[in-house]
């Protein structure tokens, strides 16, 4: 299909923007399962983004590696890689090279329904023996200890106290392995987590003090900027 209005069918069925690599940046599906195939030379930088569906993907032809939550995982032709909701994650494409590959979306709930939840627990290639350590296992503990404590105190200083390692080091090694700052992680992660919250009905105060944000100015600015909504029209 051609690649443009691939593109303009993908808007159709997704909230907010798509960026070059016809990944959604954040959205929801307005079907339960969407599958397309692109074909396409990608030269822009994709940022680190999520989604709020699953996402799979058959690696096709290419060069390409997956930032997920702290691991990289390197595809061969062939590869299945899947990644859950909610999971942070960054392509990382060679430039020049056709990168080759067709990708299924699927709802929570659709995967729910279909009795494949379990599938979407941990994100990685499937179908042959790959690796799967963190590049850095400090790194990888330190997103664990966020991902685990987003109502807690997680100030760089509070971080670099409990891991022994310098601010500079931390920051830098965390934007080279994760394509960001620990800062704008912990923020994606907890709007991420306030909008749970407030689809359990709580309102946009609570979810956000919740969440771990300092004030409902706080919040209010970064879900605007992240959402382009407000959190009570959410």
């Amino acid at each position: 299909m051609d690649f443009m209005k691939e593109n303009k069918e993908i808007k159709q069925n997704t909230a907010y923007n798509i960026n070059p690599d016809g990944a959604v940046k954040r959205g929801y599906l307005k079907e339960n399962i969407r599958v397309f195939s692109l074909n396409n030379i990608e030269n822009a930088d994709i940022p680190p983004h999520y989604h709020e569906f699953h996402k799979i993907i058959f690696f096709s032809g290419g060069r390409l590696k997956y930032n997920i939550e702290g691991s990289t995982y390197r595809l061969l032709p062939g590869d299945i890689l899947v990644i859950p909701a909610y999971n942070i994650h960054q392509p990382v494409i060679g430039e020049n090279v056709a990168y080759r590959r067709t990708v299924i979306w699927i709802s929570t709930a659709a995967a729910e329904s279909l009795g494949i939840a379990d599938m979407f627990s941990v994100p990685g290639i499937r179908g042959r023996d790959a690796e799967t350590a963190p590049a850095d296992p400090l790194i990888r503990e330190v997103i664990l200890y966020i991902n685990d404590n987003l109502s807690e105190d997680l100030s760089i200083e509070r971080l670099c106290e409990r891991f022994f390692i310098s601010k500079t080091r931390l920051i830098a090694r965390f934007r080279e392995i994760t394509g960001t700052t620990p800062h704008q992680y912990i923020k994606q992660k907890r709007i991420i987590l306030a909008a749970r919250y407030m689809e359990e009905k709580n309102n946009a105060a609570q979810a956000g003090s919740k969440a771990g944000f300092s004030d409902y100015s706080a919040f209010y600015r970064a879900f605007v900027k992240e959402y382009g909504i407000s959190p009570r029209d959410y």
